[in-house]
């Protein structure tokens, strides 16, 4: 990125290197956002998120009269306040009728505002307690400058399309396209919206990241890629994994029956071939509990149940497309739970748990901790699989047991999958759009 962007005059700055004289507690997403307004070397800044692309050259709003006047520009929600919420009282400010606030971009003259933009880092350095009333970042911002006492300036609202919000300037011209219902992706297939303007502008800037982007190096990973262990030798003494070693658990309730008809199927035609053990569970274990954390349950139990020596989980939606891939070649050496990945880091639709003391443990501790209060990488919540990206993430230890395949080895998603692959993960869709995509495979049977 940086030898692509270098030319057009962009400068890197390394957060983590800018912390060491800078501290923070905090610097995900959404909390380097203030801190970077914060540290930078100008005095008035235009911050817009990396999903956000400006369709006219938006220098021009540092001279509105609006901007001169109040010293900061906050574009709207489409949403309004909900003046009951708790995350007034909790941030001291009285409940006041507008819109929210959407942080996508934001111009700001840190020198008029240096008090309001430290409060709203100071809010996002404790993201751990402030976003479970703030809804990320968003509302840090107006805020921060509410309890201040100082004035923002806002636009008219925003327009609505299919991958995400437009904003405007005071007169209602469009100035930033916000993709957040889609946005960017090198590993998959965006969507196409004819309201989206530059759009093939932008396909082309994805092309070229694309044509020299190192497939193997994933970004968000979360551990070094470790050597796959190959099964036809003995290496370290190790022996090849027997047909017997393997049992595959999946679980479903009422409203993925449709779409198990077929996965589950699968699931059991491979696991019969292979000669792998195979558990179909066909309602929740703990209904209490959204249906996702049902897996690790069904995971928990079978490791304390079952005598192979490895468990292999796949959700629902998760189409073996290729059965000669063999479980034994997605073995790690050394590694207890092994786990896909897709475009945003690792993936907990397919794994691996070694049936140890420490897989026990592992998911045991994940069960017990539950949801975690905010969301780590801005898709929506992931309940489990957010508790593990948690864990790896804030935890030591955990690399001299947990190993992530790149996504085409294990969970590759539509727009990644290629022909081949072992598993087609139809993650993140309606129930409608999984069956569109069975059928088109021609796997829904008598369509």
């Amino acid at each position: 990125m940086r030898a692509l962007t270098s030319p057009l005059g962009a400068k890197w700055i390394d957060a983590e290197e800018m912390r060491k004289r800078h501290p923070a507690r905090r610097l995900g997403g959404w909390e380097l956002k203030a801190y970077a307004l914060l540290h930078c070397p100008f005095k008035e800044v235009l911050l817009l998120d990396a999903d956000n692309v400006p369709v006219v050259n938006p220098e021009f709003l540092f001279e509105t009269p609006e901007f001169e006047q109040r010293g900061a520009i906050l574009w709207p929600e489409q949403f309004r306040c909900d003046l009951a919420k708790d995350y007034w009282g909790v941030l001291g400010v009285t409940p006041r009728d507008g819109p929210e606030v959407e942080s996508g971009q934001v111009v700001i003259d840190k020198e008029r505002c240096w008090d309001a933009l430290n409060l709203c880092w100071w809010y996002n350095d404790h993201s751990d307690f402030y976003y479970e009333f703030t809804d990320g970042d968003k509302r840090t911002f107006p805020m921060a400058f509410y309890k201040l006492g100082r004035p923002f300036a806002m636009p008219p609202g925003p327009q609505k399309i299919k991958v995400g919000l437009c904003q405007h300037d005071f007169n209602g011209r469009r100035v930033f396209q916000h993709r957040m219902f889609d946005q960017w992706n090198l590993f998959r297939c965006n969507q196409r919206d004819p309201e989206f303007l530059l759009e093939e502008v932008c396909f082309a800037w994805l092309g070229a990241i694309r044509h020299v982007w190192d497939r193997t190096e994933m970004y968000y990973r979360l551990l070094p890629s470790p050597r796959l262990r190959d099964s036809r030798s003995n290496s370290r003494g190790a022996r090849p994994a027997r047909r017997s070693d393997f049992t595959l658990v999946t679980l479903h309730d009422a409203n993925f029956r449709e779409v198990a008809r077929v996965t589950a199927e699968r699931m059991r035609h491979y696991a019969q071939q292979h000669g792998y053990r195979f558990v179909e569970h066909l309602s929740l274990l703990d209904s209490a509990r959204h249906p996702a954390w049902n897996k690790i349950l069904a995971v928990t139990r079978m490791l304390n149940q079952c005598r192979t020596k490895w468990v292999v989980w796949l959700d629902a939606d998760a189409v073996i497309m290729n059965f000669g891939q063999r479980l034994e070649d997605l073995l790690v050496e050394g590694r207890d739970v092994i786990f896909g990945s897709d475009f945003n880091g690792l993936n907990s639709a397919v794994f691996l748990a070694r049936n140890c003391d420490w897989s026990r443990r592992f998911f045991a501790t994940v069960y017990n901790l539950g949801d975690v209060s905010y969301e780590l990488d801005r898709f929506g919540p992931k309940w489990e699989q957010n508790t593990i990206k948690h864990l790896l993430r804030n935890f030591t230890g955990f690399d001299d047991h947990v190993a992530i395949h790149p996504e085409r080895r294990m969970t590759p998603l539509p727009g990644a999958y290629e022909d081949g692959d072992f598993i087609l993960h139809l993650g993140g869709m309606s129930m409608a759009e999984r069956l569109k995509a069975l059928e088109d495979l021609n796997l829904l049977p008598g369509r």
